[in-house]
């Protein structure tokens, strides 16, 4: 008999020597930069030219301001950019990690990289940190708040077990694996005020989306079956069953709900399923999970006339 294993992007964290500076950073404030060149008289610092920003990774892009980064020296600078670059300004630094992996001889240093970022009125929300597992896939870092009037940045101590979180309306969700105290879904305010467990309800989420409801896996659903729910109340609109989906004697099984297309009247998405047989050679730590098989669905809002449009075996 197949066993469902739950996606709850659920990633291990570990204890890898990584150390995250929690001080707020002053902006305009250059006396971190790295020095290039040293006269004596004056410095010149590729990395302080604020008027040249080709090389920044953007973040985030609403048409009007950018959110970038770029590392600068050994540390990681986050800007936000306004009227088309006419307007510059250094939010915050995240210094460089020292990794030590344990099995690993040698230690090195880094800058920490910034994996989502959202923003909420005049605050900043990202995640930040390092995938110091590599292959395996595992964040080490934590959440931030930063603060878009230059007051600097703050390290939420949340030490998140995965560096994605979903914002839900004003609510930042997001997934913490501890097994010695209440591990699931947590959420709270972009102030950082009323955090609370969710993990009684939702099992996962893959979206929220325009039409203001949560896209995932809800605990009155049933496990791994999709649905879509309001974020304060009201029971699930189941809109897949794993019942419909094929069954693998002989295979653990997790399912996965990718690609969301919302309409009006409508939800496209498609169906990911993933397993391995127990005993299929392990490599480390990694679980050999393959992909089997992939099917795009469009169902009705309310859960009915559910079609499959197309499916691949892997």
């Amino acid at each position: 008999m197949s066993k469902i294993l739950i996606l709850a992007a659920v990633l291990f964290l570990s204890a890898c020597g990584v150390q995250l500076s929690d001080a707020a950073i002053e902006i305009n404030k250059f006396d971190d930069v790295f020095t290039h060149q040293d006269d004596g008289a004056a410095q010149f610092d590729e990395a302080a030219e604020i008027n040249q920003f080709d090389d920044l990774f953007i973040h985030w892009d609403d048409g009007t301001t950018q959110f970038g980064s770029r590392v600068e020296g050994d540390v990681r600078v986050l800007y936000e950019i306004n009227n088309n670059g006419a307007q510059v300004t250094q939010l915050a630094v995240f210094p460089s990690f020292d990794v030590g992996m344990g099995f690993h001889e040698t230690e090195w240093s880094r800058p920490q990289l910034i994996y989502q970022l959202n923003v909420i009125g005049d605050v900043v929300i990202l995640s930040a940190g390092s995938d110091v597992m590599g292959s395996l896939g595992a964040f080490e870092g934590d959440l931030f708040r930063v603060y878009r009037d230059g007051s600097g940045r703050e390290a939420l101590g949340i030490f998140s077990a995965d560096a994605g979180f979903h914002v839900v309306n004003d609510w930042i969700y997001y997934f913490i694996w501890n097994p010695q105290e209440a591990d699931g879904w947590f959420r709270f305010r972009a102030d950082g005020t009323d955090m609370e467990y969710v993990g009684d309800t939702v099992i996962n989420i893959f979206l929220f989306g325009d039409d203001g409801y949560i896209y995932g896996m809800h605990q009155a659903s049933g496990d791994g079956s999709l649905a879509r729910w309001q974020p304060d109340g009201g029971a699930p609109i189941v809109l897949f069953c794993v019942t419909d989906a094929p069954i693998f004697e002989d295979f653990n099984i997790r399912i996965s709900y990718e690609d969301f297309v919302i309409t009006d009247e409508h939800v496209y998405f498609v169906v990911c399923i993933f397993g391995f047989h127990d005993d299929d050679p392990h490599i480390g730590w990694r679980t050999p999970w393959r992909l089997l098989y992939t099917a795009e669905y469009r169902v009705d809002k309310d859960g009915g006339n559910l079609t499959q449009l197309s499916s691949e075996w892997h």
